[in-house]
């Protein structure tokens, strides 16, 4: 299997330490082909990806949109690269965002060296890997939030996607043919079911359940 590899870290010794890794344990295998890269700056990566068209880019994630914009580009312009995240960051949330413009795996940083490894084979096949601890974290966080959704009627879900949007009470009466009370009376009882306490909290749900 032949690969280009592009480790992306501002952490010297993660950097150095994943490439240290990758080479000594896949030079053994069957992926003896491959090249290895580096880049210090978070900044340049999508510069450097584009210069020299990795298949894999393995790249750690802050929490911030900055991260996510990266990653959302690099889908984007180079349709054909894998992107591996090892990162610090186990809010689900945040997981599932960066799984939505199109990651392909994901470990913690606490993640052992083998479970890296198999990371690296599996998505340079063309599969997705997850370190265990994330993926039983993504299971019951879809869990616990499909009960919630199941809770809700069409209805609510219909008004709950146009709260999120950012139309007003009185737009979402218009755009359903409904009384401005009627939209008034679902919000409340939404937030009753969800077991939230403001119209703010519904918009973060709606956005981290992906109904807008």
């Amino acid at each position: 299997m032949q690969a280009s590899i592009l480790v992306s870290d501002r952490q010297t010794i993660a950097r150095k330490g994943i490439i240290s890794i990758l080479r000594d344990t896949l030079a053994q295998g069957s992926e003896s082909h491959f090249t290895l890269n580096e880049n210090s700056e978070p900044g340049l990566l999508l510069e450097k990806a584009q210069q020299i068209q990795p298949g894999l880019v393995i790249t750690d994630y802050l929490q911030h949109q900055e991260s996510i914009n990266v990653l959302k580009v690099l889908k984007k312009s180079l349709q054909d690269i894998k992107l591996l995240v090892i990162s610090q960051d186990t809010e689900i949330a945040n997981i599932k965002q960066a799984i939505k413009w199109g990651i392909d795996g994901y470990l913690t940083r606490q993640c052992e060296s083998e479970e890296m490894v198999n990371a690296v084979q599996m998505i340079l096949k063309g599969k997705r890997f997850f370190c265990p601890s994330i993926t039983e974290r993504l299971l019951d966080y879809d869990r616990k939030h499909t009960e919630k959704e199941r809770v809700l009627s069409k209805r609510e879900l219909e008004i709950l996607a146009l709260i999120a949007k950012g139309n007003t009470t009185n737009q979402i009466a218009e755009i359903l043919f409904i009384s401005v009370h009627t939209v008034n009376s679902h919000r409340k009882n939404m937030l009753k079911k969800l077991g939230l306490k403001s119209p703010i909290e519904l918009v973060t749900y709606a956005m981290d359940n992906g109904l807008v």
